[in-house]
């Protein structure tokens, strides 16, 4: 009796095991491909910045399957590294190239920095909120 009780813990342990890797496995798929900035959310006064239509150039992250961020600001590029575990993603190793960019694009780009204080993240359908410990949240739009 006690053998068969030890056998269905097991089996119930490796069960949730296997769930949770699944689940896992199906947000790293999701999150993979190119998400374009959308707005930031500055909590300090809750307010919302659109990236602005005017703007010729996007502001992209690209989620690739080999645990790198790709970023492309509006004149500079960059990686980060991430690690999605138990629902929780953390970003790492933000760093971008050092050209001079125009005031107006530049202000965009530099936000990417603060992706290595992200906490939590919500995907919902084709929008990806990224929330940090600093002042300000992330929205990004999933490309085609």
């Amino acid at each position: 009796m006690k053998a068969r009780f030890v056998f269905l813990i097991i089996l119930s342990i490796f069960s949730q095991s296997c769930k949770e890797q699944e689940d896992e496995t199906m947000i790293n798929n999701e999150l993979l491909g190119h998400w374009r900035l959308n707005s930031l959310i500055f909590k300090h006064d809750d307010s919302v910045k659109s990236y602005p239509d005017t703007l010729d150039k996007d502001v992209l992250i690209e989620f690739t399957d080999s645990l790198v961020i790709n970023l492309i600001g509006y004149c500079n590029v960059g990686k980060a590294s991430y690690f999605l575990k138990d629902n929780y993603l953390t970003i790492d190793k933000v760093s971008l190239t050092e050209k001079a960019c125009p005031y107006s694009g530049g202000y965009w780009e530099e936000h990417l920095y603060k992706l290595s204080n992200v906490t939590s993240f919500e995907l919902i359908e084709e929008e990806f909120k990224l929330h940090t410990n600093l002042d300000v949240d992330f929205v990004f739009i999933k490309e085609d």
